[in-house]
């Protein structure tokens, strides 16, 4: 599949791409897909007595990262006001999932 992402002068010279943006132009075909945060730095508000920063280091922590489905990323990505440096992957299978976390922990 091929998505195209056009980013433009939003304002005062300012570019702004959300993750909310991003994953709107992966549409319905991310449904089909597994998905996995491998990391995340971030601010944001994932509600009452969720901290980001503990989010954060469950993931990092975590031997598969956090899991979820499609709809599951598109409702988180609406919590963060802003994110410096995220890895995200869909695949179609789980075990390709797994040979990225392999990378991941080899780097």
């Amino acid at each position: 599949m091929t998505h195209m992402i056009e980013i433009s002068d939003s304002s005062n010279g300012l570019l702004t791409v959300t993750l909310p943006m991003i994953l709107n132009k992966i549409g319905v075909d991310g449904a089909s897909l597994s998905w996995s945060l491998l990391y995340l730095s971030a601010t944001g508000d994932l509600g009452e007595d969720k901290s980001i920063v503990d989010f954060e280091d469950s993931i990092s922590d975590s031997p598969n990262g956090f899991c979820l489905e499609w709809q599951e990323l598109n409702d988180l990505s609406h919590n963060f006001d802003q994110i410096f440096d995220t890895l995200i992957v869909g695949s179609t299978s789980k075990e390709s999932i797994k040979n990225m976390l392999m990378m991941k922990t080899s780097t």
